[in-house]
């Protein structure tokens, strides 16, 4: 009995590589934006600080204080950030 238990967390770790888009971690979006292109158009408020980092800051209409971070998926991870502005400064 005890090598079935050891055999069932590979056996559930499989099934997470297989099937990452059921499996989205939360406040993820279902498909990364072209990084070349910034953020989202729906998404004005935030400007890219540099294509080769996800840190991102909002403009002078907000502060950053009162944004969060999202990030977008790719490959079933969350790993591309943005920044939501939730309201003016």
């Amino acid at each position: 009995m005890e090598a079935l238990k050891l055999k069932v967390p590979p056996a559930l770790y499989l099934l997470l590589l297989l099937m990452p888009p059921l499996l989205l971690p939360p406040g993820c979006a279902a498909i990364r934006p072209d990084p070349a292109q910034g953020p989202s158009e729906g998404n004005k408020t935030c400007t890219e600080l540099s294509k080769r980092s996800p840190i991102l800051f909002c403009e002078e209409r907000a502060c950053a204080d009162n944004c969060r971070i999202e990030g977008f998926t790719e490959g079933g991870a969350c790993n591309w950030l943005r920044c939501l502005c939730n309201k003016p400064c």
